[in-house]
This record gives structure tokens, sequence and C-alpha cells, in this order.
């Protein structure tokens, strides 16, 4: 499904640009959709899409071979062990030994994936690490849901998913009432799993139906996001319009989304579908773990650089973004190619089964080793 790569990366770009890029560069009704934002929703909805694809397929096989599920769970956390820890703990490992200081200060929150609720209690994002919290939401969903998706039973599975996905508008709800800071709100991992919970149910209705039944229910999910957000741009951002905002904003983003995500795992056809198959999209789809990690770490690196040459760029100007995104991709290339990649195919030695030789399922940040879910 190579759409998907590029799904990551138009993901990763918006991210690039929302961190990188001026704020006064960009026409207002771009800078006013916060493109970061909207980035890591759609990393959420590909991440509750493809991880519950894996897990179904597994426990599908596992169940026609009398394989043990509780195998299925082991590696699955080896799998996501090899692709996510190594790059994680080896940056914050660097970033101790050079003496930054958000590091030093922050160390346990980082390797315990907490940051998110670090966050959240001290209600401001620090400059380098701030968009670790969402990390600390992935590793957070994948202590739970796999367990509710290998051992639930099967007629269990859509109404749990329906709970995880109301449970998100529920708690900004309730954040919003209660007076919770607006990084609480956001970057706590309940305010993220109806994007989480949609990626999921669609999965499991392409699982579980028809690929007609899962294209009706994300036009569906189309349909009703569009008139959300068309209904909230006409809501003043005031008394109960702020909280018809926050709750109900990002949920309509997300069944956009996920009609987007879907599609794209179907293949987009057209030109749509050629732009996401072009090769330097589907690379960076690639690579896109490294450049989240990397992109606000970079850039301190590079002006270091910048100050000791005499060479003086305007902060966050346009001839910067460009230097700064240029260093971010070449950094993430070489540690695909050098670092990751060689322990992600580590994971050709666990596989879900012992007997299979054939499932080799989609992961969240690269899909080198991709099969179609049906």
């Amino acid at each position: 499904m190579p759409q998907l790569d590029s799904l990551r990366a138009l993901a990763v770009s918006a991210v690039l640009v929302h961190h990188l890029l001026g704020r006064e560069y960009l026409p207002s009704f771009v800078s006013d959709l916060s493109l970061g934002y909207l980035g890591v929703r759609l990393f959420f909805v590909l991440s509750g899409f493809l991880i519950t694809g894996i897990l179904l397929q597994a426990r599908s096989f596992a169940d026609t071979t009398n394989e043990s599920r509780m195998l299925v769970v082991r590696q699955f956390y080896i799998r996501r062990f090899l692709r996510i820890f190594p790059l994680y703990y080896v940056v914050i490992f660097i970033a101790l030994f050079a003496g930054m200081q958000e590091a030093h200060d922050d160390w346990p929150w980082l390797i315990t994936y907490t940051y998110n609720i670090h966050l959240s209690i001290e209600g401001w994002y620090p400059e380098h690490f701030a968009h670790f919290w969402s990390l600390s939401v992935e590793e957070q969903f994948y202590l739970l849901w796999p367990w509710l998706v290998l051992l639930a039973p099967r007629r269990a599975l859509i109404p749990l998913i329906a709970l995880l996905i109301l449970v998100a508008p529920l708690y900004r709800l309730y954040a919003i009432t209660h007076d919770f800071n607006g990084i609480a709100i956001y970057v706590l991992s309940l305010s993220s799993f109806d994007a989480l919970g949609i990626g999921s149910l669609l999965a499991i209705v392409s699982e579980r139906g028809t690929l007609r039944s899962a294209n009706l229910l994300s036009r569906w999910m189309l349909l009703v996001g569009l008139i959300v957000l068309v209904s909230l741009s006409m809501t003043p951002w005031k008394g109960k319009g702020i909280i018809a905002h926050i709750c109900l904003y990002e949920f309509a983003v997300a069944m956009v989304f996920g009609w987007l995500v879907l599609s794209a795992a179907n293949s987009f056809q057209g030109a749509g579908g050629k732009l996401l198959e072009s090769r330097s999209l589907v690379y960076m789809g690639k690579i896109s773990y490294g450049i989240y990690v990397y992109h606000l770490l970079v850039p301190p690196v590079v002006r270091a650089v910048f100050d000791a040459l005499g060479i003086e760029v305007e902060y966050q100007g346009p001839t910067e973004f460009v230097t700064m995104v240029a260093s971010t991709l070449a950094v993430s290339a070489v540690s695909w190619h050098v670092f990751e990649r060689p322990l992600n195919n580590l994971k050709r030695f666990f596989r879900y089964s012992v007997k299979d030789s054939n499932i080799q399922p989609t992961e969240f940040w690269s899909s080198t080793d991709t099969k179609p879910m049906r």
C-alpha cells in the first residue's frame, strides 16, 4: 500500500511547516489550520488503522492454525520495539551526553514514554522535545490495544471501538468545563482516542465485512466530518461555541482522515493516485519516523554551524526553513539506511507465527514489508 507511505510524508511535511516556518510566511487560512495538529491527527488515524489491521490478521491466522495468541502479543511487542525504541532512546541518550538541558530535566518522563503527561502538568511546550508527546500517546495506545483486539470476543470489538471513540470528545468536554490547561486538553492519550479509534474501526469493518461496506462507512464519515467542520467554521469562538469547537473539531477531522486513509489503502486512481505513488513521497514516508524525531533537534545544530561560519539567516524565514528541512531529510535518510533499516529487517526473525511465512503486516511508520489486509 504505497499510498499510505505518501500520507505519512504529507503528515510529516505538515509538521515541518508548522514547526520550522514562521506563521507570517503562510497565508492566514493555512496558518489558522494548525498544520502540525492536522499532521499528528493523520498519523493517529493511520496508526489505528494499520496496527488494528496487523492484529486482526494475526489473530485470524492464530485462530485457523491453533497458534497461541500470546505468541502474537509477544511478537507484536518485539516488532514494535525494533522499529520504535532504538532510534528514540539513542536520540535521548545523545541529548543527555551533549548536555541538553531539556533532556537532563525531563529524562524520567522521556524514557518512560510519559512525556505527554509531563507536558499536561507543566502546561507548556519545550523547545526541542515538544513533539515527543505524540510518541508517548502511541506507546500508551500499544499497551492497551493489542490485548483487547487479540483477546476480546470478536462481537465485542466494534462496541469497544465505539466506546474508545466516544471517550475522546467526552474527555475534552470534561477538560474544558473543569478548566484544564490547553496542553492537557490536547496531549493526553484520552484526547486522541477518537482518531486512533476511527482508524481501528475502519480496519475491523474491512476485515469482518466487505470492501463495499468499509467504503460506505468511510464515505459517511467524510460527509459527517465535513458537515461538522463547516458548522464549526460558522460558530463563534465564545461561550458554548468554544466548547463545541474543542469537543467536536478533532472528531470531525479524524472522520475526514478516516476516509482519506481507507481510500489510500485501496489506492486512489487518476492524478491523485499517481501523486501518492510518486517515488519521492513514498520514500519520504518510509523515513518519516526519523524526520519526525529529528526535526526539532537538527535546527540548533545547524544554527550553531551557521554562527561558527558567520552566516546570518532570518529565524524561521524561507531560507532557514529550506536549510532545516534539507538537513533533517539528509540526517533521516542516513539514519534509515545505516541504523533503522538494519534493525527493522530483524523483524523477519519474529513473525506472528512460527508456521507462517506470509504474514508481514504493515507498520505505522514504515511499510517495507507490507501485504494488503484483504
